[in-house]
């Protein structure tokens, strides 16, 4: 795809989202917020008007003449479903073409095979169409993330590094013959720095990198405002840099990896080992229970226990390693963090921040910022962003192809 192609995609994107966010609009605010020119503003909308995707919603007030048309997006023009695969469930939810969310589902499952987990996503696809789909227009597509990575132009399941039965899984074709629309299949990190850019005010050109800490690591990457993929689709997967080179094995084959040192499941783990030992064991061994995870972990530290806050602070300085190779590998101007004992101690990221910043010449606070997300649902948003990204595509004439 030609720059010229990019960039209007990009403007089409940046003018309805503008009108998601900010409408009912006119087009003068739209020219205004997008710092686009008045004629590209009227060609865009009179081209979504054609389309059924903008619909006109009144008149502002008028300082004197004819009153301006305001604009809004037209939520029944269709609606999408973004779909989650986990470790352990699936989440799946329904959005109008607003990007509003309707209904949300999720089911858990242990113990099936590869067909039975996609036999009952497709099940979970084909109940939500038949019990919302009529209130729409029309379905304009399916958005499935999953842990691992993926080739997204054949949306072929190419590894996942935790779930090893998921190998050369063809996942995008086995869905689209049980519910006869276009599915499209995403790493879920990936697919969510599309949702946080669809939902959020961020420009055509940014540099933004987002990192996940959950059951996994892993990262999605926004360079100039498109998707970074590599060359072979597997961009992204910080959590499988070696930082201590003779460390334990991981499932992806190597050892010491950041994983290994910073996902949920390996800091309770720590956790509980150095809780174990304590003199304080008989207080909190209700807590110690075959249960025990990240979520009891942040209850305890949130009582303030020294031993849960000081392994956490310790696990800062990986937090650091991974700000410092994402700086010096990608230039970022902004790096965002989706990790829920980060979120309950907002206070750790910052020191981590501000000790990365003493330690480097290679950039300050002025140039990076390092943030928690804040965007609500943001995976099942960036599952049905998929659907959203595709229909925007644009023709060889610069054309909507939608």
């Amino acid at each position: 795809m030609s720059n010229g192609i990019i960039l209007k995609k990009n403007n089409v994107l940046n003018v309805i989202k503008t009108i998601k966010n900010y409408g009912p609009i006119t087009k003068l605010d739209v020219a205004d917020k997008t710092k686009m020119t008045a004629v590209s503003i009227h060609n865009f909308i009179s081209e979504l008007i054609a389309k059924e995707i903008l619909i006109e919603y009144g008149s502002a007030e008028s300082n004197g003449g004819r009153k301006p048309v305001l604009y809004k997006l037209n939520p029944s023009f269709g609606y999408v479903i973004g779909q989650c695969l986990t470790l352990t469930g699936i989440k799946t939810a329904l959005f109008d073409f607003s990007m509003e969310k309707k209904v949300a589902r999720e089911v858990s499952f242990e113990n099936l095979s590869v067909t039975e987990v996609i036999n009952l996503m497709t099940e979970q696809i084909k109940n939500m169409m038949a019990d919302y789909g009529s209130e729409y227009k029309q379905c304009l597509g399916i958005g499935i993330t999953v842990p691992g990575q993926v080739n997204p132009e054949s949306g072929t399941i190419n590894n996942l590094t935790n779930m090893p039965m998921w190998n050369k899984v063809s996942l995008k074709t086995m869905v689209e013959q049980e519910v006869k629309l276009p599915v499209f299949v995403e790493n879920d990190n990936k697919a969510t720095i599309l949702g946080i850019k669809w939902m959020e005010e961020i420009s055509e050109n940014s540099c933004i990198v987002y990192v996940a800490i959950s059951s996994g690591v892993g990262s999605g990457i926004l360079y100039n405002g498109e998707l970074f993929n590599g060359k072979h689709f597997s961009a992204g997967e910080i959590g499988h840099i070696s930082v201590q080179y003779d460390g334990e094995m991981c499932n992806c084959g190597n050892k010491g990896c950041l994983e290994l040192m910073i996902s949920d499941k390996a800091i309770a783990a720590r956790i509980k080992q150095e809780l174990e030992k304590s003199e304080s064991t008989d207080r909190i061994k209700p807590w110690l229970t075959a249960d025990w995870n990240m979520e009891k972990v942040i209850r305890l530290g949130e009582e303030g226990h020294p031993i849960v806050m000081d392994v956490l602070k310790d696990i800062c300085n990986y937090i650091i390693i991974c700000i410092d190779n994402i700086v010096k590998v990608y230039d970022p101007e902004e790096i965002i963090f989706e990790c829920s004992w980060l979120q309950a101690f907002p206070e750790l990221l910052e020191a981590a921040a501000e000790q990365f910043f003493k330690r480097t010449h290679w950039t300050d606070r002025k140039q990076v910022r390092i943030k928690l997300n804040k965007t609500k649902d943001v995976f099942e948003i960036g599952a049905a962003t998929l659907v959203i990204e595709d229909l925007f595509k644009l023709s060889a004439n610069n054309k909507l192809l939608l």
